[in-house]
């Protein structure tokens, strides 16, 4: 994602907001996603190698997810 790319998404639904879910068939409006499903009251650690950019953590719940929280925003410098 390209630098003002990111200022835009951020503007739009900043770190903590919660949103509608922008294409329910696919859960995401960027380039890519990675899609991990836990179910309630778990937890998973799963390692995923990301190349350098910016990244937008965005999280859903349900089985018929409605709104999307966006997590965190992420810089990664050196993968």
């Amino acid at each position: 994602m390209q630098p003002a790319d990111l200022a835009k998404q951020l503007e739009l639904t900043p770190v903590g907001a919660d949103t509608d879910v922008p294409n329910k068939d696919t859960f995401s409006v960027g380039v890519a996603a990675l899609n991990w499903w836990v179910p309630s009251g778990d937890f998973l650690i799963r390692g995923q190698l990301l190349s350098t950019g910016d990244y937008l953590v965005d999280c859903l719940s349900g089985s018929e997810p409605e709104h999307v929280w966006r997590a965190a925003s992420v810089e990664i410098v050196t993968p």
